[in-house]
């Protein structure tokens, strides 16, 4: 076939599934990004499922990468490495199909190939066999037909003689996790302390993260959460790291429910230089909140001139978060 007459298939995400498959995706980010991986891999699944079984309706291929990629990333995070690599394949084989007909190289400038090549180290000659196998698909007139990348990956594995239940034998390096070290590469105004007593009420942190991360991707904005417990801190050096992450930060959110070290925290945001309208404090009240009937906060707290939120559920941290952030 000429190359001329080589065209691509509409491969976008059909209309009258958008919705639903924006607000799946929105939850798993939410998921993945509050580190319920599990819930997160099950959420982009369904995604994909989505995708999937739309392609029959309309006898077309969808673009699948999105949710391929996300799947791999909630994988990796929890050490399914097998299983994160073949996810990150499937995108690739996706990314492939997307470019068009001969620049099959350009899949190698987004996300799958950069997990591929830069993280894992991956042998190069599978991902160039994948695109040859692509280009070929497209050549012979197959393109439209081309709807399920793990039949595409069980090509490649033929040619190569691949075990693809153990992508992991063909990585150069895997990745280790860990908690990060103390470090500062966002802006000080994107970046929001979470405080609390860590002995008593640790729970308030995912939910404050959650409140942050809904956040960001209903407003486009980036906020990072900041907490000691994210932290690699060397042994009794809790309360000096503390300290140090709160100097770093534009916003502050600490939970006061529970007296402990976050006071030393709340008596040093003005000497960080951190604006009283950027403070937040919360206060777990233990029945239902009564607007005439607050709960008993002490005088240290009543008289600091921050706002005061007070929440009976813990999961109205989230909205509360949320509606804090500017």
């Amino acid at each position: 076939m000429d190359s001329t007459e080589i065209r691509k298939p509409n491969r976008d995400v059909p209309e009258n599934i958008q919705d639903e498959a924006r607000k799946i995706e929105f939850e798993g980010l939410i998921a993945l990004h509050g580190e319920n991986y599990i819930k997160a891999a099950q959420l982009f699944q369904m995604q994909y499922d989505l995708y999937f079984a739309a392609q029959e309706e309309l006898n077309r291929p969808i673009h699948k990468g999105s949710p391929l990629h996300n799947e791999g990333l909630a994988l990796f995070y929890l050490k399914a490495i097998d299983g994160s690599v073949y996810h990150f394949l499937l995108a690739y084989i996706e990314d492939t199909l997307q470019m068009e007909y001969d620049h099959e190289d350009d899949a190698d400038r987004y996300p799958a190939a950069t997990m591929l090549r830069d993280v894992f180290l991956f042998n190069l000659r599978v991902l160039r066999e994948i695109k040859y196998v692509s280009l070929n698909i497209k050549k012979e007139g197959r393109w439209n037909q081309a709807r399920n990348p793990q039949e595409i990956l069980g090509v490649v594995s033929d040619r190569l003689n691949l075990n693809i239940k153990k992508t992991s034998t063909y990585c150069g390096r895997i990745p280790q996790l860990g908690k990060m070290t103390v470090g500062f590469p966002q802006p000080k105004e994107l970046r929001v302390f979470i405080g609390t007593n860590y002995d008593v009420n640790i729970g308030v942190i995912p939910l404050v993260k959650e409140g942050i991360l809904r956040k960001n991707l209903s407003s486009s904005r980036g906020y990072v959460p900041i907490a000691v417990i994210d932290v690699f801190v060397p042994p009794k050096a809790t309360h000096n790291i503390s300290l140090l992450l709160l100097h770093t930060c534009g916003f502050a959110i600490i939970d006061v429910s529970h007296p402990g070290g976050q006071f030393v925290e709340i008596e040093r945001i003005r000497d960080y230089g951190i604006p009283s309208k950027n403070v937040l404090l919360v206060r777990q009240a233990a029945t239902p909140v009564n607007p005439r009937r607050l709960p008993h906060v002490s005088e240290m707290i009543s008289t600091v001139g921050y706002k005061i939120k007070y929440y009976y559920d813990p999961r109205e941290l989230i909205p509360i978060t949320q509606n804090f952030l500017p």
